[in-house]
């Protein structure tokens, strides 16, 4: 592919025109022509081992990190020009780096390649001037941008930044993000949603700052400003929905967000500086400017930072360069000011280019000092801060503008009025007009500003009036008071009743089952009532009931005005299709109808819900305040609704909720998130013992601290971690995520996929990588394998595997797919192993023929014709695998006895489900199970893919046939969760990924099926499913409702989810406080738990007490105290286990112990020994108890006092804002 065709040469060689040649295909130009001759050098050879780290050039030196480079020597001085020099520090060489012979320029490798800040790359930019003949005079610029708000930002931090930078006269610019959405805590706020938020942009409009779109939401499936928003992190690939339609939704959204609060951006931010070229179509058409980094292609290992504005790029937009980066915040201020210096430094070496940039972003939860330091800094180099509202920007949709500059501009209306507005330099609204009649079609608009004025037009639907002076009052005020007392209502756990028909059939009977289906998976107890004309419906105890649209049809007039009663009095009611109960509601149904199978969920739109088979449903009419959940994709009529009614609250489907499956998954697979988000309830129980896989790869772009802290939060106890981040320039930081991991109360086994071993080694080791029946390297899938069959390559992979196990503090490992990754077997011949050289000596020393003759058409013993032959081969891959295993397992097993309570799991591909894997892959599950009488380990099984898309809850039948085989539960299922599906395939689900209902059930039935389950994986699981898979995790607990609380029989230690603000109940009697929102920790066993009755109780001592958080072995037994808490716990591995207060003093079995308290995110963490044992933690001595307990009734009288002097602070504030405003 570096060969360049001899014509091209040839025109090179012969033309006087400008000509650049970047890096390598020197050679084949040397080899064909005289070089000395024409241009003055002769080329010697590409260098790959001197290491060239530096290149000075227009006097001054800059880095170099791509170390090869191509070595000429200067033939002729007076022909050819070395304008600049590659050095190699460590070997003390120096070479021409770029030269010049008349028109002819070389630079001698690629100075993008690893190009940073400081780099070699600004050179090469600066002379693209002299190359292009674009010599103008010195200038140089500078832009800082206040990153990443959102509508959760803190609104004084963002005024105080404003400050900071009008009072130093330097215009900047604001990165919004109009719409904040965790998926994992059910949240979507919208900037409209926070009046504070929309005021400091207000204000920082008004002193110099710019508006820049940071995306719509800032993410994909993550939580904002962390997660891509138009790249899948979890694959590392563009989104599967990627699309023309898809990203013009986004922006739209984003956009009217944004003028429907005032705010007006004049450029583009491209979330994460990453997305596809069909996206970068879309922000073009809309955003004529953008700030920012750019992917070439699409890949992200594809990126490109500018020196200098590109005033045209291949989609059409003006391109600001950010090319300093960004202060991080540290916990040390002084960190911080060292990248600020750094930073700084990057900025003088952008001065190297003659029309250099130097743009840096800024968080504004860093601390200002920081921002100030930046700011100077920079100006003192020379650069002028600039304001992008001096140059011509256009923000345009179909129906409004935005512009700054000169600009002719083209808005359609529908019978609608136009509202033009003009805001000064100074961002106050100068002048708002609005049409005096309503128009239709295209108006066409020529835009000149003075400079830093913006223009803004958008459609109404009103003429506009100014509010009288009691109306502004009631405004304000009411303003106000949602600003100061608006809080979230409490969660309460979900006590449902299902009303049924036993004589359903086809699709009524699915969508009844499937409609109570969706809260058993996540183990919510549900009471079930046979509906009949005499039946008494008695809802009255429950806060949800169900009633399935075939129910209604015999519901008497009574029990209709029951139900309506109910609601109407503070219950909570879900029903579907139209009906009369939902008619009794205050649904109105229409005559129209629409067909609906495309679906668009509106809590997360990123991906469209395809159904298998569509259905007619009614329109009917939407309320104001009512909550759109799910629209029909192609009209945007509204699907799904929750309404008020009364005090209580409903949601309807206007198509019936699932006629397909019995278990919810078909259609809607968020009614649960419905349901938490509108009704505030959850599920009761949780099962915090979560184990993952986690590959660093696909989360580059987060810390470890902060997913440390998620995995705690979603019960996470165990991370199988990637075994194989291993590459020539890089190697992940595993002593930092155990470290971090433990201290958070998880676990972590290296998770290792043989015959790969990492990337480079398959680069360092040609030789023994795998090959195909054509001695081709082969690689079927993702994996880099190597020959295992080969005794030298199985030495150094058991050594290198001893090292890496030996090198950080693992707790366990997970030997997991080690077989011959082969496609379909024979039936893909090119990708079918193992063929290396080792492996077709051995078959043939022992069965006399070379098995690559079964896959050739030509010889006798091809498969189709010889299956005796075929078998011989397949056995021979089977026996391989095992003895592998064998040997693998050795190694590991060397490792569990030096080490108590090192975990041991070998992770297999199902053939008894699945009997063709063994002639594909290799795989025998028996063959594997032998070796348990010789090791100690989990065996886990992983079904193919081929079933991936087949019933979730096939895990009960898989666990229990393997159960019959081991004799025991004490196996584990392999899950995997990620986008799987394409659109073409036609499946029960309507998603791609297995998410929501869908993924509580392959949870649910692999934890009926076995003791423990392993999921793939952390960053592919939805947020919105991660939080809810612990209760989908519990199906093996059994719950009752007593009397003021629950029967509770647990196998397993819990966690009950009561209201959120219950502080205690009594456990069979006994008093126990809530770790935190109206959670309790169980151990296992059975208890009878009822709430403590409520009362006034100011001044509660008890929340001194030390708490268990979390514990990854199975909690037998507890009791906690002010000072200590005691517990008995059972583990087959190291176990950890959190506690709210630091340990002072701990004793092992009566015996105190030597301990090391780890430090996590608001937990203590420590680590104990494996087996059975009874702990006493002391968390406090008599001293820091006495300071603990003077604190408290200090800091309680404080607050008693903040309430009364805060109560007339209000009062004054609100005399004084109204008088203010009546004034003004």
């Amino acid at each position: 592919r570096d060969v360049p065709p001899q014509k091209f040469l040839q025109d090179v060689y012969n033309t006087s025109r400008p000509f650049v040649w970047i890096n390598t295909g020197m050679g084949r130009f040397a080899g064909s022509f005289d070089l000395g001759k024409r241009y003055g050098f002769a080329y010697v050879r590409f260098d790959t081992a001197t290491v060239y780290d530096a290149v000075e050039g227009n006097g001054r030196t800059f880095t170099k990190t791509e170390p090869n480079a191509a070595v000429i020597r200067i033939t002729d001085p007076g022909r050819c020009a070395v304008l600049a020099t590659a050095i190699s520090s460590r070997r003390r060489v120096r070479i021409p780096y770029i030269v010049r012979s008349g028109s002819f320029w070389y630079v001698v490798d690629s100075p993008f390649s690893y190009a940073t800040e400081a780099d070699r790359y600004l050179l090469f930019a600066d002379m693209l001037h002299d190359i292009l003949g674009e010599n103008h005079p010195v200038s140089h610029s500078a832009l800082i941008r206040i990153e990443d708000t959102n509508p959760l930002s803190d609104a004084g931090q963002l005024r105080a930044v404003a400050d900071i930078l009008s009072s130093r006269h330097v215009p900047f610019l604001v990165g919004v993000v109009p719409f904040y959405v965790n998926p994992a805590a059910g949240m979507r706020v919208a900037m409209s949603e926070k009046p504070d938020y929309v005021d400091a942009l207000h204000y920082i409009m008004e002193r110099g700052g710019s508006i820049v779109m940071h995306g719509t939401t800032h993410q994909y499936r993550g939580e904002t400003t962390t997660d891509y928003e138009f790249w899948d992190e979890s694959r590392d690939n563009t989104l599967p929905v990627d699309s023309k339609d898809y990203v013009e939704r986004k922006i739209r959204e984003g956009i009217l967000e944004c003028m429907k609060n005032g705010v007006y951006p004049i450029a583009w931010e491209t979330p994460h500086y990453t997305a596809s070229t069909i996206d970068y179509q879309v922000f073009a058409s809309h955003f004529t400017t953008a700030i920012e980094q750019r992917l070439v292609l699409d890949r992200t290992d594809e990126s490109q930072y500018f020196p200098y504005v590109i005033f045209r790029d291949m989609y059409g937009q003006r391109i600001y360069p950010e090319n300093l980066g960004y202060v991080p915040m540290e916990s040390d201020l002084k960190k911080e000011e060292e990248t600020v210096d750094r930073l700084i430094g990057f900025a003088k070496a952008n001065l190297a280019v003659r029309d250099g940039f130097a743009t840096a972003f800024f968080h504004p939860f860093v601390d200002l000092s920081v921002l100030e330091r930046l700011v100077d800094g920079i100006e003192n180099l020379g650069y002028t801060y600039i304001d992008l509202r001096d140059s011509t920007n256009t923000v345009t949709l179909d129906d409004r503008a935005i512009v700054s500059g000169s600009a002719s501009i083209s808005i359609r209306l529908n019978e609608q009025y136009l509202r033009e507005i003009f805001f000064n330099e100074n961002g106050e609204v100068a002048r708002r007009e609005v049409s005096p009649d309503r128009r239709s079609g295209v108006v066409q608009r020529e835009i000149k500003l003075d400079p830093k004025w913006i223009y803004a037009a958008e459609p109404t639907e009103y003429q506009e009036r100014n509010l009288s002076f009691w109306e502004k009052v009631r405004f304000e005020a009411s303003k106000f008071f949602q600003r100061v007392f608006k809080s979230e209502p409490p969660h309460a756990p979900a006590i449902v009743l299902f009303l049924y028909d036993p004589r359903a059939s086809g699709g009524a009977l699915n969508d009844q089952s499937s409609l109570s289906g969706v809260f058993r998976v996540l183990n919510i107890p549900v009471d079930s009532a046979v509906v009949t004309p005499q039946a008494a419906l008695r809802p009255g105890p429950y806060n949800i009931v169900l009633v399935p649209y075939n129910v209604t049809d015999t519901l008497t007039d009574d029990q209709v005005e029951v139900l309506r009663s109910y609601v109407e009095q503070g219950g909570n009611l879900i029903t579907d299709f139209r009906n009369p109960v939902a008619a009794e509601l205050g649904v109105k149904f229409l005559d129209a109808a629409v067909r609906v199978d495309r679906v668009r969920d509106r809590l997360f739109p990123e991906e469209l819900l395809r159904w298998r088979r569509g259905e007619v449903m009614n329109k009917f009419e939407t309320l104001r305040d009512d909550e759109v959940f799910a629209t029909d994709d192609r009209t945007q009529l509204p699907v799904v609704i929750g309404r008020e009614y009364g005090d209580g609250k409903f949601i309807f489907f206007g198509t019936r909720f699932d006629p397909t499956s019995t278990g919810g998954y078909s259609r809607y697979p968020y009614l649960i998130q419905y349901v938490e988000k509108f009704l505030s309830l959850r599920p009761i129980v949780r099962r915090d013992q979560l184990e993952m896989y986690f590959d660093p790869g696909y989360r580059h772009n987060i810390s470890i601290e902060q997913l440390a802290t998620r995995w705690a939060a979603a019960g996470i106890r165990v991370i199988n971690v990637a075994g194989w981040q291993e590459y020539a320039k890089y190697t992940y930081d595993y002593a930092r995520l155990i470290r971090v991991a433990h201290a958070n109360g998880i676990l972590v086994y290296a998770w290792l996929e043989l015959p790969q071993v990492s990337q480079k080694f398959w680069n360092d080791h040609p030789e023994w990588r795998e090959k195909n029946y054509r001695g081709e390297d082969v690689r079927p899938s993702w994996r880099y394998p190597v020959a295992l069959t080969d005794p030298g390559c199985l030495a150094a992979v058991v050594d290198y595997e001893r090292r890496f196990l030996a090198s950080y503090d693992w707790d366990g490992v997970n030997l997991a797919e080690l077989y011959f990754e082969s496609g379909r077997g024979v039936r893909d011949p090119r990708l079918m192993s193992p063929f290396h050289p080792s492996a077709r000596n051995q078959f043939r020393h022992e069965f006399g023929f070379d098995p690559a003759e079964l896959l050739d058409p030509a010889s006798p013993r091809y498969w189709r014709n010889d299956q005796a032959s075929l078998s011989l081969f397949v056995n021979f891959r089977v026996r391989t695998i095992a003895r592998l295993h064998d040997t693998f397992l050795a190694l590991v097993d060397s490792v569990r006895r030096a080490k108590p309570g090192f975990g041991v799991t070998v992770t297999i591909m199902d053939n008894l489900s699945a009997p063709e894997l063994r002639s594909y892959l290799g795989v025998d599950v028996k063959e594997l199970l032998a070796l348990r009488s010789k090791y100690c380990f989990t065996l886990q099984v992983e079904d193919p893919e081929s079933m991936w898309s087949l019933d979730p809850r096939r895990y009960e039948t898989v666990g229990s046939r393997y159960a019959g085989i081991i004799g025991s539960r004490d196996f584990a299922l392999d899950l995997n969760i990620y986008s799987l599906r394409s659109d073409s395939m036609i499946t029960p689900f309507p998603t791609r990924t297995q998410t929501g209902t869908e993924s509580y059930w392959l949870v649910n039935a692999a934890a009926q099926g076995a003791r423990r389950a392993t999921i793939y994986a952390e960053s592919s699981v939805n947020p919105q499913d991660l939080v809810l898979l612990t209760s989908a995790y519990a199906s093996q607990v059994r719950l009752g409702r007593i009397q003021d609380g629950w029967e509770v029989v647990t196998p397993v230690p819990i966690v009950l989810q009561l209201a959120s603000g219950t502080m205690e109940i009594l456990r069979n009697g006994e008093r126990q406080l809530s770790i935190g929102d109206g959670k309790f920790l169980l151990p296992t066993g059975s208890y009878r738990v009822t709430l403590v009755p409520e009362g006034v109780r100011p001044f509660q001592v008890d929340i001194l007490e030390t708490r268990i958080l979390s514990i990854t072995g199975d909690l037998l037994s507890e009791k906690s105290s002010q000072r200590s808490v005691e517990f008995r716990y059972r583990s087959e591995n190291r176990c950890i286990v959190t506690l709210t207060k630091e340990p002072f003093a701990v004793f092992v079995d009566g015996t105190e112990t030597a301990f090391r308290a780890l430090k996590g995110d608001g937990r203590f963490a420590l680590m104990l020994p494996p087996g059975e044992h009874t702990i006493l933690v002391v968390a406090q001595s008599s001293v820091s108890y006495g300071v603990d307990l003077t604190s408290f009734w200090s800091s309680s009288l404080i607050v008693v006092f903040g309430v009364l002097a805060g109560g007339i602070l209000i009062v004054f504030y609100l005399i004084v804002r109204i008088r203010y405003r009546s004034i003004v």
